[in-house]
């Protein structure tokens, strides 16, 4: 029992490494991400990480660039702007007691905006999950404004979901 214990912690050294680097990337950019409330903190964020060790000073030089990128989007700048009331990688809980962690939400009078960024291709469960973010938001009587999926790589994608 032990040994196929042993062996399905360890199952993760079999990844690809192309993989792995993508997934710790990923996970990177969306603890980088759920720092961010508006434009001015990306340097204070960016700096943070560098000083407790968990980004690189180079890492740092390369993941500032796409989160610039983001957050200048004509589209995005919009709800990175200062005195938004933001809760990022905050806990929701469901009528029927299920928590949902959506990566952003801007709150604008009754009106909702949810993001979810992602770092993969699309996927059909990307659209479920921000619609089931929106429908928790709209049973607590709010607006919802947009649902946007945001997807982070060499080219920053985004989707509206309908």
């Amino acid at each position: 029992l032990d040994h196929n214990l042993s062996i399905l912690t360890k199952s993760g050294v079999l990844w690809d490494s192309e993989q792995e680097l993508a997934i710790e990337k990923g996970n990177l950019m969306h603890l980088i991400l759920s720092k961010i409330i508006c434009k001015n903190d990306i340097d204070i964020v960016c700096n943070q990480f560098v000083i407790k060790g968990i980004i690189t000073e180079q890492e740092k030089l390369a993941i500032k660039p796409v989160l610039l990128k983001l957050i200048n989007d004509s589209e995005m700048t919009v709800y990175f702007k200062e005195g938004l009331k933001v809760f990022n990688e905050r806990a929701i809980v469901t009528s029927k007691g299920k928590t949902l962690i959506p990566d952003r939400i801007v709150f604008e009078d009754n009106k909702a905006t949810v993001i979810d960024y992602k770092t993969g291709a699309f996927e059909i469960k990307h659209e479920q999950q921000i619609n089931n973010y929106a429908s928790v938001l709209i049973e607590m009587g709010y607006d919802i404004d947009r649902k946007i999926l945001v997807y982070l790589g060499d080219k920053i994608k985004i989707r509206d979901v309908n």
